[in-house]
């Protein structure tokens, strides 16, 4: 493994979270200012439909790189890229065939949308059919990109893709242009990715493909490990945009717009909490896949930053994030704080582990952890849809937070212990010696809510420095190993 492309990975992977937080920060506002509250439920309904018809083809990148990656023969290798090309584009096509059938039907399911917003809907929709036949093409540059540890370029590119959407599309809004504009612009995003990663696998020719009758053993295997792969982020499709769904069934467009912004706050958390854990997927299909203890060294290990970055990010949510909303996007959607708390409390317990999800495919254990997820999707979806009618955003936002406790957290440690064979309880104590270095600073966040006036901008912002310190400095010397510290010092030496 090439340490230095690790580390620049990690590294660029939380600047990529940075810009994503700052461009959620300052894009959504604007975004519901210039586009109005309808509007920009539309378009995160139209964002939520594209991420059901990409579905298909996020699973194939953690396939391609687990039969790859321990490939040493360049034609097999080749051989193997023609078939998982073949299969992105087939799967391109399905999707969009089931994208085109499902907007010949959308009035029949959005019926709590205008006229006027089923056709913007409609034009948007085809928008994300087209984006996802790229990005079916894109699947095999952007995986061998990965499997060839190319951490500086991969973030890179998704930097620069992350920052197109506002730059590009703030100037049109402020020139009077729509959604249907800022839509084009996502597309056109996507469309840059794509050239840009094809033009570097061809020059630095690490991509060859051989067009080949395929083996029908070997394409089983491939089919049948993508499969659950495939189960499992259907269900986390469903978990994180069903909400939108019901919603903009049930309730109309503003309570989509309510959800939508705590969605976009849940959408930074889990990039935050999965940042470190992506750099490491090549590695951990290369790790012996009986040597669970290494496997265990390595979740404790990114286990621990991560729970120590996450329960800041929680815990000063949970003091300053009503103030920020409404800051943010204005007091009317303060239901926006309820959901996104919601929607952020269980998966600071649930993404400290998510090391795991690439060591499940590793030992072809995530069949049942598939099955179990999709089992609980379907209780969400039920759940969700009797507690919106009973209480809009926040009543989905709940029914999505019961399945996760459930299954992610309740079945899936005890699935982890007993069948994957990693040690969990030795995992968890690991987190508990964390736990003391919370205490401080839960005191002084309580005394800022009671004592301090935040309403005043200035002391606001003061307030949030001040805790962000008594918290750094709380788990450095109370919660931190000596192997995390020295971790810090190197950082802050470079």
């Amino acid at each position: 493994m090439n340490s230095k492309e690790l580390k620049v990975g990690a590294i660029l992977s939380y600047v990529y979270i940075f810009i994503s937080f700052g461009v959620t920060i300052l894009f959504t506002p604007f975004l519901i200012k210039y586009l109005g509250d309808s509007q920009y439920g539309l378009y995160n309904l139209a964002i939520a439909f594209m991420g059901y018809l990409e579905v298909l083809n996020v699973g194939m990148s953690s396939t391609y790189i687990k039969f790859a990656a321990n490939l040493r023969d360049k034609k097999e290798l080749a051989i193997l890229n023609g078939q998982i090309f073949k299969i992105y584009m087939f799967f391109g096509i399905i999707a969009s065939l089931f994208g085109v059938f499902a907007i010949i039907f959308i009035e029949e399911f959005f019926k709590s949308l205008t006229l006027t917003e089923i056709e913007t809907l409609r034009i948007l929709l085809y928008m994300m059919v087209f984006n996802v036949i790229v990005s079916s093409i894109n699947g095999i540059f952007d995986s061998n990109i990965v499997l060839n540890e190319k951490f500086t370029f991969q973030k890179t590119i998704s930097i620069i893709k992350k920052l197109f959407l506002p730059v590009v599309s703030i100037p049109c809004l402020i020139l009077g242009m729509d959604v249907l504009a800022v839509g084009l612009i996502y597309v056109l995003a996507n469309v840059f990715s794509l050239i840009i990663n094809m033009y570097y696998c061809y020059k630095n020719k690490q991509l060859e493909f051989i067009f080949e009758k395929s083996n029908k053993e070997k394409l089983r295997k491939i089919i049948k490990f993508y499969f659950f792969v495939f189960l499992t982020i259907i269900v986390d499709q469903i978990n994180w945009s069903i909400d939108s769904f019901i919603i903009g069934r049930l309730k109309g467009s503003f309570e989509v717009s309510v959800y939508a912004v705590a969605h976009q706050i849940n959408s930074v958390f889990l990039l935050f909490a999965t940042g470190i854990s992506s750099v490491f997927i090549t590695r951990i299909h290369k790790i012996d896949i009986n040597d669970n203890d290494e496997y265990l060294k390595l979740t404790i290990k990114v286990g621990r930053i991560q729970f120590i970055m996450l329960s800041l990010i929680l815990t000063g949510f949970i003091f300053f994030g009503k103030r920020f909303i409404e800051l943010w996007v204005g007091s009317q959607y303060f239901d926006s704080y309820v959901v996104s708390l919601l929607l952020i409390s269980p998966l600071v317990f649930i993404t400290i582990k998510s090391t795991l999800t690439e060591v499940y495919r590793a030992k072809n254990k995530h069949i049942f952890r598939a099955i179990i997820y999709l089992l609980m999707a379907v209780c969400n979806a039920i759940i969700s849809y009797f507690l919106c009618e009973w209480n809009g955003a926040i009543g989905a936002a709940l029914g999505t937070t019961i399945s996760l406790i459930i299954g992610n957290i309740l079945i899936m440690n005890v699935y982890d212990h007993r069948v994957v064979k990693i040690n969990m309880i030795k995992f968890w104590k690991s987190i508990l010696k964390l736990f003391p270095a919370l205490i401080l600073p839960i005191i002084v966040g309580v005394w800022i809510m009671i004592y301090l006036d935040i309403s005043n901008l200035l002391i606001y912002l003061l307030a949030i420095v001040v805790y962000s310190i008594v918290y750094c400095l709380s788990f450095y010397f109370v919660g931190m190993n000596n192997d995390e510290k020295n971790l810090i010092k190197s950082f802050l030496k470079r």
